[in-house]
């Protein structure tokens, strides 16, 4: 045998105490009645399940009262949900932050390009180039009226309500 496969003599002598108590306790326990031996089970199936619950139960995380969620976790518009959308709207420049509310405000029939560009000192292009990532990400339609015209996505209404504006404005600030 190896110098890396022996053991120090305390820990050997302590295995072969340890087997030699196994063996005078398994007759032991033979010779109690059933009662006490599906009870001593018992003790045995719930410390082994508890041990496994220990191990295998992630952890909860513990969340700052005030803070944004930001961590992993579905996205949009992956999740139709309105912690998805407050992890994607985490994620967006102030700019496109800006152009949201514009839109968000803006009601069941949009906003054209020319008002988002004037009203966000950008140049038109900028804000169609903008406008179609948002659509991208699942945030705003981008319809073609008469001009480019942009609204908030129907599944944006449907998990933030009648109240949609006010949500995006109050929590994109």
């Amino acid at each position: 045998m190896s110098d890396a496969g022996r053991q120090p003599a305390s820990l050997q002598s302590l295995k072969v105490h340890m087997f030699e108590t196994i063996q005078k306790l398994i007759p032991w326990l033979g010779t109690l009645s059933t009662t006490p031996k599906l009870l001593l089970s018992l003790v045995v199936v719930t410390v082994a399940g508890l041990m496994l619950a220990v191990v295998w139960i992630p952890q909860a995380v513990v969340a700052e009262p005030g803070k944004k969620p930001t961590g992993t976790g579905p996205m949009w518009p992956t999740e139709k949900s309105l912690d998805a959308l407050k992890r994607k709207l985490d994620r967006t420049s102030e700019t496109n932050a800006n152009i949201i509310k514009l839109i968000g405000k803006s009601g069941q029939y949009g906003i054209y390009v020319n008002e988002i560009a004037t009203k966000t000192n950008q140049t038109r292009d900028e804000v169609v180039y903008r406008l179609k990532d948002l659509e991208k990400e699942g945030l705003v339609e981008v319809l073609s009226l008469t001009d480019i015209n942009a609204r908030l996505n129907e599944d944006v209404l449907k998990v933030l309500g009648a109240n949609a504006g006010d949500f995006l404005a109050s929590y994109l600030k």
